[in-house]
């Protein structure tokens, strides 16, 4: 067995490269849109957008945040753009805060898995963190930024346009975002392996009136990518656990990490920063207790899920040593449960990491020339030389990235019968680790098998299908058994696991039959 620093150096590791995976894909968005807004849209078409009173400049915020998406890392490439075209502190530090918890991936897939109060419960909390912060920042007497037209390239079309959405990127990502990757996966990772396996299902239930300040505990400085954070609130709600916890959730762990305090901090000072943060957790433990005592709790549901130990230190990291093979099997298990997508943008993330560090080394600067005589020849130029319009640019980007979102959704949500071929194998070899005694294998089958559980009725969804109340039932008892297995599991009472190793396959062979033939239209 390893000791107790080097089970919290592979907890750290794991957890890492699990968030690593998962905030790929929407800081690669970031980066894009960061580029987009200094090769393609330019600093008068920012400016002019948030000219603006202070309330149409929070609304246009929020607006382009559901537009958008990204996560709390995702977010900074871009607002780093904004303020260096000189928008000002209010609409930045909205958008800053509400693009994480109020995207496309907030919106598409909190209103598919979400019970509408629960859903409207964390769009209201979002709105109003992030405008009563636009609010307060608004009355800040913070000094303009001097913006220098002459870092923001103008007078190119086509080919040259586009390099200069690469060299942006790929700058942005050398200069901070491997820096704000670094510190923000680091801390949360570090602040997930300090923390026990599975305390938090004997301390969130909703009639502990200290719930909130329990999840206030492993969240701060966390990093949480919205897909992942609304299911943990989805696991959440569905058990009598505290609604105030899965707002303190998704408010300080989806919308907040590391990086992001660092950055507020350094621009607008510690005490303006302690002082935001105040306002944040006033303002979230208010609609949080609010919305524990209006909402209606499912009565009969046990009070226990494992949504939540992927926040604290992994069951099984015991049984890992990081010598020898060990690097091997924490790849292993770091992307077990992550689709290959997911992995490849690691690499891409790598790629413009490294464009960007060629950039820097030899001092490749943006392609600028002049406004006048472009236009002039690209009104000249054939068809394929013209400028396409602006609103036409604006259009064509909001439609890749809501196409971009919905293959991801039906990626990470494969089809029903993948789903339960899936189930079969991780169940045939939680058996066999049980038989073998491998309790370790065992507990990290049954994590996988009860993770394909739960995506079933989003998967059947989107694909135009619901379960009826009796599956739903069924599905709560498979869930139920894989917790009674745990828990066997748990006392090494190998008997009483195999047993219910055996009612599992029996539940989840009927509980396929029922789902594939009779799911609702």
């Amino acid at each position: 067995m390893m000791s107790s620093a080097s089970e919290i150096v592979y907890s750290v590791a794991l957890r890492f490269l699990q968030g690593l995976a998962m905030c790929a894909p929407t800081l690669l968005i970031g980066l894009f849109i960061a580029g987009a807004l200094r090769g393609l849209v330019g600093l008068r078409r920012i400016q002019g957008h948030f000219n603006t009173t202070v309330s149409g400049q929070l609304l246009r915020a929020s607006l382009w945040a559901t537009l958008t998406p990204v996560c709390s890392l995702g977010v900074l490439p871009i607002v780093r753009e904004l303020r260096r075209a000189g928008v000002p502190a209010a609409p930045l530090m909205t958008y800053l805060l509400s693009a994480p918890m109020l995207n496309p991936i907030t919106l598409v897939y909190g209103w598919t898995v979400l019970d509408p109060p629960v859903f409207f419960v964390l769009v209201g909390a979002t709105l109003a963190v992030s405008w009563g912060i636009g609010m307060v920042t608004s009355r800040w007497a913070v000094r303009a930024v001097e913006v220098d037209p002459g870092d923001w390239p103008e007078g190119e079309w086509g080919l040259r346009r586009m390099a200069n959405i690469a060299i942006a990127c790929g700058r942005s990502m050398a200069e901070t975002g491997l820096r704000d990757v670094s510190l923000a996966l680091g801390v949360g990772a570090i602040v997930a392996a300090l923390q026990p396996t599975g305390w938090m299902s004997a301390h969130l239930g909703y009639q502990n009136v200290a719930a909130p300040w329990a999840m206030l505990v492993a969240t701060p400085l966390a990093f949480i990518d919205p897909y992942f954070g609304l299911m943990q609130v989805w696991a959440m709600t569905s058990v009598q656990f505290s609604v105030a916890a899965a707002v303190i959730l998704h408010v300080f762990g989806v919308g907040f990490n590391a990086a992001v305090a660092l950055w507020v901090g350094g621009i607008y000072g510690g005490r303006r920063l302690v002082s935001l943060a105040m306002i944040m957790l006033m303002v979230a433990m208010s609609v949080g207790y609010v919305a524990d005592a209006a909402l209606t709790h499912l009565p009969g549901m046990e009070d226990d899920t494992h949504a939540l130990d992927t926040l604290t230190r992994p069951y099984g990291a015991y049984a890992v040593n990081l010598a020898g093979s060990g690097w091997k099997d924490l790849l292993r298990e770091a992307f077990r449960h992550v689709q290959p997508i997911f992995v490849r943008g690691i690499g891409v993330l790598a790629a413009v990491l490294l464009l960007g560090i060629v950039l820097r080394w030899r001092q490749v600067q943006f392609f600028s020339g002049d406004v006048a005589a472009a236009s002039e020849r690209a009104r000249q130029s054939a068809v394929w030389g013209q400028a396409i319009p602006a609103r036409w640019l604006g259009l064509l980007g909001v439609v890749g990235l809501l196409a971009t979102l919905v293959l991801l959704t039906f990626i990470y949500f494969p089809p029903a019968d993948e789903l339960f071929e899936e189930m079969r194998i991780v169940r045939t070899n939680a058996a066999v680790s049980i038989n073998t005694s491998e309790f370790d294998i065992a507990e990290r089958e049954l994590n996988k098998f009860d993770g394909f559980i739960a995506k079933l009725p989003t998967s059947l969804l989107i694909r135009g299908q619901r379960l009826n109340s009796g599956q739903l039932e069924r599905q709560e008892q498979l869930r139920q058994l894989v917790t009674d297995i745990r828990q066997a599991i748990g006392k090494s009472d190998r008997e009483r696991a195999k047993e219910l190793t055996r009612q599992l396959f029996d539940a989840a062979v009927t509980f396929r039959q029922l789902c594939l033939a009779g799911a609702t239209p």
